[in-house]
């Protein structure tokens, strides 16, 4: 990759392609990567699918309430510019997110949804009689339902994440500590001591997603299988809102 100094661009144009990180604005090769069937490109290409088929066969007046609330809604900005949706646009955007975790699609347009602050207060990484365990406390009941994303185990020295893959909805989330080991586990299996965990999550209704809240943990050493849960817990730092 190149470093550039030209202004904000995004694409490709022949062999070279523009991109951005937190170094900056930079060019670089185009690469011709083979595809790879992943569990989670599998899952990913059945949500599209579904939703591609939910939209062939939305009726004329759904097609034209979607067609009708698009323009009022913005996508999401590329590059610090966002555009109007038309109606294919708005119904990928509400309904993608709800394929992605296995919710009913929607075949007529959501009103808008007033989330507040997320409800997410804490990450935390402990022992107890299973093992590790990973936590989330919440201060109050969310309106409604909280997707949850991590990082795959990383070195405790990273203190920026950019991989977060979909873990799934938090189950039954209710005020106080709810329990995210399995979630995470079935993902990406028993995380190892030393390592830093990065969590995001998002509340969502009705396809509208909140805003992000992200921190981080580490896996504390276990102290030869007894001792205080208070010395053996790692808190995780909030990183953003």
């Amino acid at each position: 990759a190149m470093k550039t100094l030209d202004g904000p661009q995004s694409g490709a144009r022949g062999d070279v392609v523009a991109s951005r990180n937190h170094y900056g604005q930079h060019h670089r090769k185009r690469g011709r990567p083979k595809k790879k069937c992943t569990s989670d490109r599998l899952w990913s290409d059945a949500a599209m699918r579904a939703v591609a088929e939910a939209w062939d066969n939305l009726t004329d007046e759904q097609y034209q309430a979607w067609a009708v609330a698009g323009p009022r809604v913005r996508s999401r900005k590329v590059l610090g510019k966002s555009s109007r949706l038309d109606a294919r646009g708005f119904f990928s955007k509400i309904n993608l997110p709800r394929a992605h975790v296995g919710q009913t699609l929607l075949t007529w347009p959501p009103a808008g949804a007033d989330f507040g602050s997320n409800p997410v207060k804490a990450f935390t990484i402990a022992h107890d009689s299973r093992g590790v365990v990973l936590h989330l406390t919440l201060a109050r009941a969310p309106a409604d339902e909280i997707v949850v994303y991590a990082s795959p185990p990383c070195n405790r020295g990273k203190r920026r994440n950019w991989d977060y893959r979909l873990l799934g909805l938090l189950s039954s989330p209710v005020k106080g500590v709810n329990d995210i080991s399995v979630l995470y586990m079935k993902k990406y299996g028993l995380p190892s001591e030393g390592k830093r965990v990065f969590i995001r999550t998002r509340q969502e209704i009705n396809g509208w997603r909140g805003e992000p809240w992200e921190a981080s943990a580490v896996v504390p050493p276990r102290e030869g299988g007894s001792g205080s849960r208070r010395g053996r817990q790692a808190n995780g730092a909030k990183q953003g809102v």
